[in-house]
């Protein structure tokens, strides 16, 4: 089993599972320096590196390791061993023959190792048990990736009557006072407890979100997907359970 690298996003980190499972599974190690001083990440990050830090280690590392083609989960140090970087799926980005045309996340990571595409319709994401839930609709809006405001508006009694809302209590907050309504907010203390949320809903919907990331992972959720066209990073060709808005 081999031993990868990965320096974040949050969201990047679990499009790129599908390759290591691909590759027979091993060891992630996490940057919490969110990529500083490493060349990719320098040139394709506006800040020159990610986002990525001890606290988002510590909030995803334990859905990491739920997976059972993990072996562990752990932060990188400059002395480690690694067999493949997955930081460079960056390089995708910036190229023409990339064969995702919209630089869909999980394909630039297959792309970048010359793997085969992932099937969108095929899980790589397991929860460890199911949550309670009254309502059978989540929601997930971050302030970035928004496209569609008039979609939500029309349909924010829904989410006042049947939806929870997982995510930051900032995104929480302003999705309230966008839509001026009050909707329940569930709080998680790390992506495993988040991914069990998710694995318990009929519905997810929301825009391009590390939430997303989860419900797509799991595969049998519907999703009702908020697509930004100028970076439709999540776009998923031939996926059966997914409606774009």
């Amino acid at each position: 089993m081999k031993t990868f690298k990965h320096s974040g996003d949050l969201g990047d980190i679990v499009y790129s599972l599908p390759a290591i499972k691909k590759m027979g599974g091993g060891s992630l190690l996490l940057d919490t320096t969110g990529g500083k001083g490493e060349s990719w990440c320098e040139k394709q990050c506006i800040d020159g590196k990610t986002k990525f830090n001890k606290v988002s280690f510590n909030f995803i590392q334990p859905l990491i390791e739920a997976q059972e083609y993990i072996r562990e989960c752990r932060e990188w140090s400059p002395e480690d061993k690694v067999d493949v970087n997955l930081n460079g799926f960056r390089e995708k980005f910036s190229d023409p023959n990339s064969r995702s045309k919209t630089k869909n996340l999980l394909d630039l990571h297959m792309d970048y190792l010359n793997l085969d595409e992932w099937d969108p319709n095929e899980p790589w994401l397991v929860g460890t048990e199911k949550a309670e839930l009254d309502r059978k609709i989540i929601v997930c809006r971050s302030p970035r990736m928004q496209s569609n405001y008039p979609w939500f508006q029309s349909n924010k009694f829904m989410f006042r009557d049947s939806a929870v809302f997982v995510g930051l209590d900032k995104e929480h907050e302003f999705f309230e006072w966008t839509f001026g309504i009050t909707i329940p907010h569930i709080k998680v203390s790390n992506a495993l407890e988040m991914l069990n949320y998710i694995s318990s809903c009929d519905i997810f919907i929301g825009n391009s979100t590390f939430a997303l990331s989860l419900a797509i992972g799991l595969g049998s959720i519907k999703v009702i997907q908020e697509v930004e066209s100028h970076f439709p990073t999540t776009v998923f060709k031939g996926k059966r359970n997914m409606q774009y808005v």
